[in-house]
């Protein structure tokens, strides 16, 4: 066995990377570094006890250069009789969409493809090929933009169903292994091209920060990584426990609270529990949008993807699985019950009322009938309708009445209504019209029951 397979193996260890029977997926560009990682994985699979998928993702910017890597990775795949999945994005004009650089570009949607295959073939893990050069590189470019705590964690070991089994290893011990063993990889010009900043920082200051300062700075930087996510885990327990609870498959996020946080410390604290409740991972543009969430007034809503929305409450920040609701329009005659999605609503005429129904669930109603017919309407609420709150003596917009009783955002579209003769006379479950209640002239008393 080579020393770098042994560091490689030692580092797998440590950090408990890889578990007997898992299903992998790797992410192939063709590169020297995902080509190592998927010779070395092949070759001991047996010792890891693995199966192994590969993905590659042709981002349509280079032409023939593009499609010659996507073939190499095809080819190699197909040498080792590994399942590979690729997939073909316009990386450039979703750069442009979304204000990203083409490099945030191509990270964003190769993860979320990756994301996408490792469901689809039911893998337990995606692998990617990043090396200590790489961390020392996310540090440096996190550092002189100013990106503060959060830059200096570098390139995390595990994120989500993401591990990083080679970033104890440098890149000259990578390409080293493969060009002695005689072994092919593809080189993506662009990564020799200094207008590129990652690509300043990796052939110029770095190499000059190995030969005059320190010539271990991949492993000093990789230590300093490690120690800093220790440091932000530890900040991240005290504030997990009052700011992000979950409540009824919820994620609900205390805004006070986390107003108090910078964004670096929100967006841990949420791309965490996202991971933990929805299996979800959070991109960066979607981070900032949940961030700015804080500031915005109450019922705005943003779609994170994947079945997943959250809300702006009055003191909270919902994040929810998207509820995908039927409209409810219903007729209901006297004496008889409908089916809702809170229960079973039923109408009925009563010859007595117990002195106490006040102080009961407001399920439960009573109503005068006189002036009701014997078919009702059961529906969604909408803009616009109003009605004459029990207790009151002018009209009140339903949209205003529920901001009053305080109805949270995410609840104001399940509430329904019920109508007679063109009048709401029930906001259910909250309050009767007034013009339906009940008096000493009430010859027939209706009680309305939802349960």
């Amino acid at each position: 066995m080579k020393k770098i397979e042994q560091k490689a193996i030692r580092f797998i260890k440590e950090k408990n990377l890889i578990e007997k029977g898992e299903h992998l997926l790797v992410s192939l560009s063709g590169g020297a570094d995902s080509v190592f990682a998927l010779l070395f994985l092949n070759k001991f699979k047996s010792y890891f006890d693995v199966n192994l998928s590969a993905f590659h993702l042709n981002h349509l910017l280079r032409g023939k250069d593009a499609e010659a890597d996507e073939q190499f990775c095809f080819e190699l795949c197909c040498s080792l009789s590994i399942p590979i999945y690729s997939a073909r994005k316009r990386v450039k004009h979703f750069a442009a969409k979304n204000k990203l650089s083409l490099e945030e570009a191509g990270r964003e949607i190769r993860y979320e493809e990756l994301e996408r295959i490792r469901k689809k073939i039911k893998a337990d893990k995606i692998v990617t090929a990043h090396n200590s050069d790489d961390n020392s590189e996310t540090i440096l470019l996190n550092l002189f933009k100013g990106t503060g705590l959060q830059g200096l964690k570098g390139i995390p070991i595990k994120r989500g169903s993401i591990i990083r089994p080679f970033l104890s290893l440098e890149k000259i011990e990578i390409t080293n292994y493969l060009e002695n063993n005689n072994i092919p990889y593809r080189n993506d010009l662009t990564n020799f091209e200094e207008n590129f900043t990652r690509n300043l920082i990796r052939h110029k200051i770095l190499l000059l920060a190995k030969e005059h300062i320190n010539p271990s700075v991949n492993t000093s930087l990789f230590n300093l990584s490690e120690k800093v996510s220790q440091i932000e885990e530890e900040l991240l327990k005290q504030n997990f426990k009052d700011i992000c609870k979950v409540k009824n498959s919820d994620l609900v996020i205390d805004v006070k609270s986390s107003g108090e946080l910078n964004e670096t410390l929100f967006g841990e604290m949420v791309k965490k529990k996202l991971r933990q409740n929805f299996s979800y991972i959070v991109n960066t543009i979607n981070n900032r949008k949940l961030f700015r969430l804080i500031d915005n007034q109450k019922g705005t809503k943003i779609e994170l993807g994947n079945g997943i929305e959250a809300l702006r409450e009055r003191d909270e920040i919902i994040i929810r699985k998207t509820k995908k609701e039927k409209p409810i329009y219903k007729n209901i005659k006297i004496n008889s019950s409908a089916s809702t999605p809170k229960g079973k609503l039923t109408i009925r005429v009563i010859e007595s009322i117990d002195e106490d129904f006040a102080d009961k669930e407001k399920n439960v109603e009573y109503v005068s009938g006189n002036n009701l017919s014997d078919l009702f309407i059961l529906r969604n609420w909408k803009n616009g309708d109003k009605f004459i709150p029990l207790g009151m003596k002018g009209f009140k917009k339903i949209s205003d009445f529920l901001n009053d009783e305080k109805v949270r955002a995410s609840e104001k579209s399940e509430i329904l209504v019920l109508e007679n003769n063109g009048n709401i006379i029930w906001v259910v479950g909250l309050r009767i019209d007034d013009r339906v209640k009940i008096t000493n002239n009430t010859k027939r008393k209706i009680e309305l029951c939802l349960k």
